[in-house]
């Protein structure tokens, strides 16, 4: 309340809103002020998660993401399985490439020759290598399929098998598929081509 004759009731707690606010900052418009009788900061608080979903929204559409599936579980322990039993060889082979590498550092770059490590390998470990002399290098291939959160090649999908069946078709789809599904789209008979 005040004396001054020329001065309202409500003025004195303006004037102490007016003092309490930190300098710098503009005061803010009475919601009278604003078109639907909120202020705006109300207004952009309530928008501001739309808004920050759009910006993210439109970020992430600029930018070319795709995951790629991995190594096929069952290739990959075949690999290893087989990179244990033959470790002295690898190694040896290995230090064969070590020493060809350090030829070709001495040599001029333009006698250099690129070196297929491949090569270096006892030939009945080499990929290829006939099966009944050797132990060739099993191959390793893309993942296709994930089961039960583990890749798999086309050729290794776990299948069950019927004595003179032959091999079922598959459909390789693309999104999100249960072993459920899964393994009700491998017992769907599928028809003659």
């Amino acid at each position: 309340m005040t004396d001054n004759p020329g001065r309202r009731r409500g003025d004195d707690e303006e004037a102490r809103s007016a003092e309490e606010a930190p300098a710098g900052l503009p005061p803010q418009l009475p919601a009278a002020f604003s078109p639907n009788g909120r202020t705006p900061t109300a207004t952009l608080i309530e928008q501001l998660p739309q808004m920050l979903f759009q910006a993210f929204a439109q970020a992430l559409s600029q930018v070319q993401a795709r995951t790629a599936p991995g190594w096929c579980g069952p290739c990959a322990a075949r690999r290893m399985t087989w990179m244990a039993r033959h470790g002295a060889e690898i190694a040896e082979a290995e230090a064969l490439v070590a020493a060809a590498q350090a030829v070709q550092a001495a040599l001029p770059p333009e006698d250099r020759a690129p070196l297929v490590a491949l090569e270096y390998l006892p030939a009945h470990l080499r990929p290829g290598a006939d099966a009944e002399g050797g132990d060739p290098m099993p191959d390793l291939r893309q993942g296709e399929v994930l089961l039960g959160g583990t890749w798999h090649c086309m050729q290794d999908v776990p299948v069950p098998e019927t004595p003179g069946a032959p091999r079922k078709q598959f459909l390789i789809a693309q999104g999100a598929l249960s072993s459920a599904m899964l393994a009700e789209a491998r017992s769907t008979p599928v028809p003659p081509a």
